[in-house]
């Protein structure tokens, strides 16, 4: 059998373990829709940022093939242009597009200005420099071959691609120059070979990481990256930008990969590129995730030659801040959780124990009366119901002792009167015995009394029959009796009494004659 305390300890205990279930599965649900709807806002606010930042890249990409069109058709449609590379002057190029390339510099960003020569082409497609005022130093440089420079010269129309050469890549318009006579004679190539002046106006408007993988054959390598965060710091220095003023030849990817597993993260990425057109993806660098952006830059006729990679560090450090605050409001949750109910169990053993020990008290003093110890002592001084069943306990122990005593009391006056009626009993006995024997002595004397009067009476009748007298005796009374009755009252007197026994009887004696 259950005792009460253990009743009330698992009641209250069933009651904290529930409510607290509740609570843990109510914190927990609405924890989960919090997190759910962070993670919702993070990632509307993560793809609202890559959408910023594309549009963003798409926007200053193509007003750079603008601005390099609108500058390459204008160079090819120059006279003095048309004329250098009919005669092959370069020093009339070089004076017809000097303060042009200067101020294209300045006002746009582009960086690049260099004609070449139909007729100087080369069998393998090579279109060696005829002059370039850009960078006067490259003038008669023979090995350049892009694609998109061949195209303008072969269909006579401006061509807009990214072209990479050897390690040298760049965003390029290829404008044909045509004589008079609307033959194709040469080209002017305009664009942008420095991309940290692209680039860094795309990031400080998007507030973005960004990085620009060249393709050169199969193999990816660093061009360039802004150097926003750590990792972009640590991808510059293996950059072709870094490299180029050190007159030194850029690792590709694949060999940095086999050193770094932060590149050959990067390098997975960068192969996905030719299957997509553009994607976002989280990944790990340097044990810290990063959302970023994998933009392909591709040439006029689609072939994939670089990819453009937006990081948003700053974004997801966000959602693993608010990931890894919830983490620690969910341990902390539980951990209050598990300290609530413990000091609850804790207080409900100890309120049980100040309703049941009170409680197993007085069952013990009242076990204890059962058992006819009325001395012991209900030391109970609660103000509740338990202390006033206490109180009635005592009241009841103390008129239980009034009643023992006066029964006591009135024990010992009963034994007493006991013995007094005992002792009168005897002497009851001992005189209804004497009474019994004067009974049945008086029976016996009456029994001789009534034969001593039978033979009196007999006697009497003998003597009447034999005389008369004539002597009489007058009573007191005044009746008048025959003397001979004296004699019989005498002789019945001593039958009954053993004696003649004389009354003291004024008489007046008389004696009749017979008549």
């Amino acid at each position: 059998m259950k005792s009460i305390y253990v009743k009330i300890v698992s009641i209250f205990s069933l009651i904290i373990l529930f409510g607290m279930l509740i609570n843990t599965i109510f914190s927990q649900m609405m924890l989960q829709k919090t997190i759910g709807y962070t993670e919702q806002l993070l990632t509307q606010q993560m793809n609202d940022k890559v959408q910023t930042a594309d549009t963003l890249i798409n926007t200053q990409v193509e007003n750079s093939k603008k601005t390099s069109t609108l500058l390459a058709e204008q160079f090819a449609l120059h006279p003095e242009v048309i004329k250098g590379v009919t005669e092959g002057n370069k020093a009339m190029v070089h004076a017809a597009l000097k303060d042009s390339t200067v101020v294209a510099r300045e006002k746009a960003g582009i960086d690049l200005v260099w004609v070449t020569q139909l007729a100087a082409r080369t069998p393998n497609g090579n279109t060696p420099i005829l002059a370039c005022p850009s960078n006067p130093s490259f003038d008669g440089f023979p090995n350049l071959h892009y694609a998109s420079t061949n195209e303008a010269l072969h269909t006579g129309k401006t061509v807009v691609s990214w072209e990479v050469n050897g390690e040298d890549g760049k965003l390029q318009v290829s404008a044909p120059i045509k004589d008079a006579k609307g033959k194709v004679i040469g080209a002017v190539v305009v664009g942008q070979q420095t991309y940290q002046p692209l680039l860094k106006r795309i990031s400080d408007r998007s507030d973005t990481a960004m990085s620009i993988f060249l393709k050169n054959g199969k193999d990816f390598y660093i061009m360039t990256d802004t150097q926003k965060d750590e990792i972009g710091r640590k991808l510059f220095k293996d950059s072709h930008d870094k490299y180029a003023k050190d007159v030194k030849q850029a690792k590709n990817m694949a060999e940095l990969a086999s050193t770094n597993s932060d590149y050959k993260t990067i390098l997975s990425f960068l192969n996905q590129v030719a299957d997509k057109k553009d994607f976002t993806e989280t990944i790990l660098l340097q044990g810290k995730p990063y959302v970023c952006n994998f933009t392909p830059l591709t040439t006029y006729n689609g072939e994939v030659i670089g990819v453009l990679v937006s990081r948003f560090p700053g974004l997801l450090n966000t959602k693993e801040m608010i990931m890894s605050q919830t983490s620690t409001m969910r341990i902390l949750s539980y951990t209050v959780t598990i300290c609530v109910v413990v000091v609850s169990l804790i207080a409900s053993i100890f309120f049980s124990r100040s309703i049941t020990n009170p409680i197993q008290q007085m069952v013990q003093s009242v076990d204890q009366i059962a058992r006819g110890d009325l001395t012991r002592k209900i030391d109970v001084r609660s103000k509740d119901e338990v202390g006033q069943l206490a109180e009635y306990l005592r009241a009841m122990t103390e008129s239980l002792k009034k009643v023992i005593q006066e029964v006591s009391s009135a024990a010992h006056h009963v034994s007493a009167s006991s013995h007094q009626l005992q002792a009168n009993i005897e002497k009851t006995t001992k005189a209804a015995h004497q009474i019994t024997m004067s009974v049945q002595h008086v029976a016996q004397v009456a029994e001789n009394q009534q034969q001593q009067a039978e033979k009196s009476t007999a006697a009497i009748q003998v003597m009447n029959k034999k005389k008369m007298s004539s002597r009489n005796y007058v009573c007191s009374c005044g009746y008048q009796e025959h003397r001979d009755v004296h004699g019989a009252r005498n002789i019945l007197s001593k039958a009954i009494h053993e004696e003649i026994r004389h009354f003291d009887m004024p008489t007046k004696q008389k004696y009749l004659r017979i008549a």
